[in-house]
């Protein structure tokens, strides 16, 4: 039995398709700068708030998603905490789809979607809200959603709003069972080095800028984050 083979097979994405996807997806979002090999971000902060292309298997397809990375948290790689992929139909956009202008729809629909916004003002508020709105829907998955809202309040240098999310991680980490307490190694432990984590503002701004160099985003300009 032959092959089925599609009269019109679907279009590949390649290196230079990769170039028009930034290209386009800028003219969206003009505030968002290159910030890794198929992704565009701002930093706002401590935080880089990206949007990623991701290529599945057969790269015919390319998925839109948003994400955060923490650069007050020494990592040797970038996370994409927050994590949200596109909702709504199509989740994922093709060759011939972005050809015919559909990624500005996609693009509209990602800027009302994201956790954080994409383009204008981003508060410490606006943060700690999103975190909080993004744990009770999917839980504690990785222990940096639990710390990462203490950090950012700390490297804002403020003091109670750090020791607040905190407390606010503690009960989460807590709902989040023994298993997860346990790869997390402990809620004494972790509570401790939380508490003199946040207790040193000073270190972590030199950690994020440190980080911003490590992970070549320090070209990536910062903007103010309002504390409101």
């Amino acid at each position: 039995m032959n092959e089925y083979k599609p009269r019109f097979p679907k279009p590949k994405i390649t290196p230079a398709f990769k170039k028009r996807i930034l290209k386009d997806w800028q003219t969206c979002f003009p505030n968002l700068v290159r910030d890794g090999s198929l992704s565009l971000g701002r930093r706002v902060g401590p935080l880089l708030i990206s949007i990623g292309f991701d290529l599945k298997s057969g790269r015919e397809n390319y998925y839109p998603g948003f994400g955060v990375h923490n650069l007050s948290n020494p990592l040797d790689f970038l996370t994409s905490t927050l994590s949200t992929d596109l909702e709504g139909s199509p989740s994922y956009i093709t060759v011939r789809y972005h050809e015919g202008g559909g990624y500005i729809e996609a693009a509209e629909r990602m800027k009302q979607q994201s956790p954080l916004p994409l383009e204008g003002p981003v508060t410490l508020n606006m943060i700690i809200d999103a975190y909080e709105k993004y744990v009770d829907k999917r839980g504690p998955c990785v222990i940096d959603l639990l710390q990462d809202p203490a950090l950012i309040a700390a490297w804002a240098g403020q003091k109670e709003k750090a020791e607040e999310a905190l407390a606010w991680g503690v009960k989460e980490f807590i709902k989040g069972g023994p298993q997860f307490q346990r790869d997390a190694g402990g809620l004494d432990g972790w509570f401790k080095e939380m508490q003199e984590r946040i207790s040193n503002p000073r270190k972590l701004r030199a950690i994020a800028e440190e980080q911003a160099i490590f992970h070549k985003v320090d070209h990536v300009p910062m903007e103010e984050l309002i504390i409101d």
